[in-house]
């Protein structure tokens, strides 16, 4: 165990002697009412994104309904009417109130306490009341009107400042889940009328696939056909069961995810919308990755988190600070001596200014920092996760999007060989059978683009939801500026 050391003609002091703990509160003391560290720390972004988006114009993201690039009133009615009625949404607006409420419940403590003090007190000594100016001395009765003021001037601040950030992260939160819900809208929009017209293409294809069933059964009966042939048509046949059932199931998924993000009930959706009227034509934005990390809400959540337990560390520290207790007593006591009565009148004030130097406030200050600390991973971690989702959809969009431009210009060629097909059925050259082979083709062709088409849309929504697209598109509380939650309008309800 190493051992203290000293001088001659010098004694050793003790680690923590009185005169430095003294001195260590007395510092804390300069540092409290304001934040220790005061900002969010920088982080290192890259200038651009992999997938090159600097050809498009910069947009500002939470203020884009970007769904309305899509082209269909049906779909932006129903976005809207998620954004005001989906039940995830009405949860973080009640979030928000219950941060507000928390803060409101914080700023009360600049306000005095009263308290009421009435009695009955009878004998022949003198009785000494609590918080009572006077004795009662042979009274009927005796009435005192105390308020009192009680606060440390120095940490409530500080918890306001701190409940405030909380207010704003949980604002930033509610604008988060706007994000997502918007973007899960048009997803499952797009699956649900993808689903209906796929539907009708393997309902056509059913019906051609059993008269080739049929056809290829009576030759094999004949024996102009083998049983193997017969045995890969009737598989095909299986397949197709096997993929209308499973459309069918994606179909009542997806109409019952949309029902539920609107705010409805579970039960039937009649939809006016075609999926060949949905576009995908637009370009990526061309924001580079600073701004996005701007514009995200959730970005917004946690730099308000930090600031909330910077705050915290200030509110810890200050709990040395001197507390100010100013008290006022006016008393009006009746009394009854000897059968003749009388009143007297009474008040008192005091100020009393208080430091406890508490230990414990070392061990809160610690956890303070320690929650700091988390609060400033968790930081970095959602920039990084925020930077890595919006590189991710950039690449998926503009792969899909060009895959859906490559397959339906492969479908247009097949298309021109229709009329050709046609002729040579009715002038006998091809047989029914290999007309209706011909025709799967096109069939499974059309709903290969069909999927392909709803997988660009879904990597679209999440492109803009990466992006923090439409967060406070037709909000009339809260908007992203800088990383930061702006209030504004009143927030009236």
């Amino acid at each position: 165990m190493d051992r203290l050391t000293t001088k001659p003609g010098h004694q050793a002091s003790p680690t923590h002697s009185p005169v430095i703990v003294i001195a260590i509160f007395i510092a804390s003391l300069s540092l409290t009412s304001c934040m220790f560290h005061g900002s969010t720390p920088d982080i290192g972004v890259p200038e651009k994104f992999t997938a090159n988006n600097q050809t498009s114009p910069k947009i500002d993201l939470t203020q884009n309904p970007w769904w309305e690039n899509l082209g269909s009133k049906e779909l932006n009615g129903l976005v809207q009417e998620g954004l005001d009625r989906n039940k995830q949404l009405s949860m973080a607006v009640k979030n928000v109130e219950l941060a507000q409420a928390s803060l409101e419940t914080i700023q009360l403590g600049w306000l005095p306490s009263i308290n009421l003090l009435a009695g009955r007190a009878s004998g022949n000594t003198t009785t000494f009341v609590s918080n009572l100016p006077i004795p009662v001395t042979s009274s009927t009765g005796f009435l005192a009107f105390i308020p009192n003021f009680l606060v440390n001037i120095f940490q409530l601040p500080n918890q306001i400042k701190g409940a405030s950030k909380k207010v704003e992260a949980s604002a930033a939160d509610y604008l988060a889940v706007r994000t997502s819900i918007s973007a899960q809208i048009v997803s499952a929009y797009a699956v649900l009328l993808a689903s209906h017209e796929e539907e009708r293409g393997l309902n056509e294809l059913k019906v051609d696939l059993q008269s080739r069933v049929s056809t290829s059964r009576a030759m094999a009966s004949k024996g102009l056909s083998s049983q193997v042939s017969f045995n890969d048509i009737d598989s095909e046949m299986q397949k197709l069961e096997s993929q209308i059932a499973q459309n069918r199931a994606n179909q009542v998924s997806a109409k019952n995810a949309v029902l539920i993000l609107v705010g409805r009930s579970i039960g039937p959706l009649e939809l006016q919308g075609k999926f060949s009227d949905l576009k995908v034509e637009q370009a990526t934005p061309g924001n580079t990755p600073a701004s996005v990390i701007n514009s995200r809400p959730d970005v917004a959540a946690a730099r308000a988190k930090i600031d909330a337990a910077d705050y915290g560390i200030s509110a810890s520290a200050s709990m040395i600070s001197p507390e100010i207790n100013l008290t006022y007593v006016g008393t009006n006591i009746n009394t009854s001596t000897n059968g003749s009565g009388g009143s007297a009148n009474a008040n008192m004030r005091s100020a009393v200014g208080l430091i406890a130097l508490n230990p414990q406030v070392i061990g809160s200050v610690n956890t303070s920092n320690k929650q700091y600390d988390a609060a400033l991973i968790q930081y970095v971690d959602v920039v990084d996760n925020a930077l890595r989702e919006v590189d991710n959809a950039l690449v998926s969009f503009e792969t899909n999007n060009q895959k859906l431009k490559f397959e339906e210009q492969s479908l247009q060629n097949t298309d021109k060989n229709t009329k050709t097909y046609d002729a040579m059925l009715q002038q006998g050259l091809i047989s029914k059978t290999q007309y209706l082979e011909f025709k799967a083709k096109l069939y499974l062709a059309n709903i290969a683009i069909l999927q392909t088409k709803t997988q660009t849309i879904i990597s679209y929504s999440k492109l803009y939801q990466s992006m923090g697209g439409g967060s406070s598109f037709n909000e009339k509380k809260f908007n992203i500026d800088k990383q930061m939650v702006k209030t504004t309008k009143s927030n009236e309800d």
